[in-house]
């Protein structure tokens, strides 16, 4: 797979503000501290988070962050234009002309505090969206030095097809766990793999926690097996799981628990037997392979 600069669990922001632990800015640099204490030195943000105000405290936070020599990398998004306090418009939609995607960058590294992206993504397809605007504006931004990768997120392999009719995609982040198998089964991981395309996955642990179904109760009850097997936690099984596919999925993790991030990190030291993986694949299909 393509290499690219990222660490092998990255640490999702979306829910650090006002979207979810309303961290106060000493919260949040100790949550950092701790993230790059586990090897998690690559976060991901996006223009919206927290109503467009996210990035800003994340960027604040990042100035009192002891990094002790590790390189943090910084993932933001673009693309969707979000009401809310800070957007007073009357309708969601997506942007991707020239202007939109150039103000925010800038609007986005002005925020973190940064002079440059290691990462840009497109949040979401646009079915307006065009892939020629698209590659003349990225090569500007990188020749500037706003941001020095590319990709998509929550892209369809048609999607990336169209995309790579006039630009390279590095990376696609999507939504892919234990109860989110659609990217195993509709070419999506497939086509990653034949085309060097990085996978990111947020929402890696999925439903399990949350759900009510059967589903989740066989899902939990193969976990529970397997973590007294591995001796970790239920949900390092789940990023384990992840982790042990060939694609080199990287999972990003989405909590504001310091516990149970120690936990899923965890996961990176476990090689996983190839039954293990297909008892809890076929605890979430609820039916043996063919």
């Amino acid at each position: 797979m393509k290499e690219i600069s990222n660490s092998s669990l990255i640490a999702g922001t979306m829910k650090w503000g006002s979207w979810g632990a309303k961290f106060s800015k000493t919260e949040m640099s100790r949550f950092m501290e701790h993230c790059l204490s586990l090897e998690m030195n690559t976060f991901d943000c996006a223009a919206i988070y927290g109503g467009y105000t996210t990035e800003s405290e994340f960027g604040a936070a990042l100035r009192d962050v002891n990094a002790n020599g590790l390189d943090i990398q910084i993932i933001s998004k673009c693309g969707i234009e979000y009401p809310c306090d800070q957007r007073p418009i009357d309708l969601k939609y997506y942007d991707y002309t020239a202007e939109a995607i150039v103000s925010s960058v800038e609007r986005s590294l002005n925020r973190l505090q940064v002079n440059s992206l290691d990462l840009l993504l497109l949040h979401r397809p646009s079915p307006l969206m065009s892939p020629e605007v698209i590659s003349e504006t990225v090569d500007v931004l990188k020749q500037s030095g706003k941001i020095k990768q590319f990709g998509v997120s929550n892209f369809s392999a048609s999607q990336m097809v169209l995309m790579q009719t006039k630009i390279e995609v590095s990376v696609n982040q999507i939504e892919c766990s234990l109860t989110q198998l659609a990217p195993f089964t509709d070419g999506t991981i497939d086509f990653h793999m034949t085309n060097d395309i990085a996978t990111q996955c947020w929402s890696p642990l999925g439903s399990v926690f949350h759900g009510t179904s059967e589903r989740e109760s066989r899902i939990l009850d193969v976990c529970d097996s397997l973590a007294k097997k591995y001796e970790i936690t239920t949900n390092a099984i789940l990023i384990a799981w992840l982790l042990n596919h060939p694609a080199n999925l990287t999972p990003v993790l989405g909590t504001t628990n310091e516990l149970h991030l120690t936990e899923m990190a965890k996961a990176r030291s476990v090689v996983m037997d190839q039954l293990d993986w297909f008892r809890l694949y076929t605890a979430s299909t609820g039916v043996n392979v063919p």
